[in-house]
């Protein structure tokens, strides 16, 4: 192996969705020292990747790390930025053992099929070794934007609260998510915005095309100011509502703190999780439920640690949406061929999948979805191709 150059290497790792993160590796008696971002994390996610993983490229003087779940793209980053400066430092990344990592798709290329008669059995099979085995109050699959705040209401609640996360983090999808909706809530009033909510669902119902239960709405609307409320009070950051950049017919779009909740939201209501006492297992998976007496008793899963029976009194199902399920957007109807994923590679419908197997009443027909249309522009020496293709969350 050869020695590396001592010195400091600006290098850039790039992450999901063209983002990037600006590193400097420090290269001191020819070793790997120090691997820093350069600017401060933006989610639960990149503290992850470029915290956990650096230091594991520190401490074991390899890239070879362990991949941390639902960042398999923002580890390609870091261990391509790291290879480029021992690149710079005189070093054969290749002596380093890189790790080869699989990037989710975000592309589709075939049609997905989708077996209609599906009674999803295989999530309710117990799996055939156990490891571990616990016993909860209160149950919470996954730790995006729902669970979370489930999991503080719970905690406030007096309950025994776990939540289990597939990620190797909190926050999830829902990260992303710029901003939450509200109808005549105290920031609107203090800006002179007022809406009639009959209004609202009217709109809501006819962009639907009236597929959605038109009570869920009803529901979101009348409850919508006390939401927000609430979630102030639990610390989370909002600074204004407008109607966002103009596409809202009202407006009703109140905007997370940076922009996003993963700055404005997940971090704020981590903490009042953990300042309450809720217990986490990330890195955790819900392979299939307990079902006893016609009633859901928990999950199994799927942890560092090998497989767990979790027993619960009660279990609540947070998993988000179907968006990158090539098989559960064909069965709502839509095309995949061509189909841009814009939701995290963990957004799997999971949750759609145990419901079903627990024998609820199937409404992904019924659900509005969001999609949109888009021109994917691709500049070559040789020609100019331009394809439309539609994109799923």
């Amino acid at each position: 192996m050869t020695s590396l150059k001592d010195g400091k290497y600006a290098v850039t790792a790039h992450e999901l969705e063209g983002a990037t993160m600006p590193l400097m590796v420090e290269i001191a008696e020819g070793k790997i020292a120090k691997v820093k971002p350069e600017r401060d994390y933006k989610s639960a996610l990149e503290e992850a990747v470029f915290a956990k993983g650096a230091a594991q490229i520190v401490d074991k003087q390899s890239l070879e790390i362990d991949a941390i779940t639902g960042a398999t793209i923002s580890t390609n980053g870091l261990i391509e930025a790291v290879s480029d400066a021992i690149k710079e430092a005189g070093g054969d990344p290749a002596d380093y053992a890189q790790a080869e990592f699989t990037p989710a798709a975000e592309i589709s290329t075939e049609e997905a099929t989708v077996s209609q008669a599906d009674d999803y059995a295989d999530w309710r099979k117990a799996p055939s070794q156990i490891d571990k085995e616990i016993s909860v109050e209160y149950l919470i699959v996954g730790a995006g934007i729902a669970g979370l705040a489930s999991a503080v209401q719970a905690r406030e609640e007096g309950l025994e609260t776990l939540v289990i996360e597939k990620n190797g983090f909190v926050a999830g999808n829902g990260g992303g998510v710029e901003g939450i909706f509200g109808i005549n809530t105290k920031m609107q009033q203090e800006a002179g915005i007022h809406a009639e909510k009959e209004d609202i669902i009217a709109k809501e119902m006819e962009l639907g095309q009236y597929r959605a239960n038109g009570a869920f709405w009803v529901d979101l609307v009348n409850n919508s100011a006390d939401n927000i409320e609430w979630l102030l009070k639990q610390g989370v950051q909002l600074t204004h509502v407008d109607d966002y950049h103009g596409t809202c017919m009202f407006p009703t779009f109140h905007w997370w703190k940076g922009g996003f909740a993963s700055e404005g939201y997940v971090p704020y209501m981590k903490k009042r999780c953990d300042e309450l006492g809720v217990s986490f297992m990330t890195s955790t998976s819900a392979i299939s439920i307990i079902q006893e007496a016609g009633g859901v008793k928990g999950v199994y899963a799927k942890s560092p640690d090998g497989i767990v029976k979790i027993n619960a009194k009660a279990t609540l199902l947070c998993t988000g949406g179907v968006g990158h399920s090539a098989e559960l957007i064909e069965k709502q109807g839509w095309s995949t061929k061509n189909l841009h994923y814009c939701s995290m590679p963990s957004n799997t419908g999971d949750g759609y999948k145990m419901a079903m197997a627990a024998g609820v009443r199937d409404m992904l027909v019924e659900s509005p979805e969001f999609m949109m249309n888009s021109l994917w522009l691709c500049h070559t020496k040789a020609c100019t191709c331009i394809s439309i293709r539609s994109m799923a969350s």
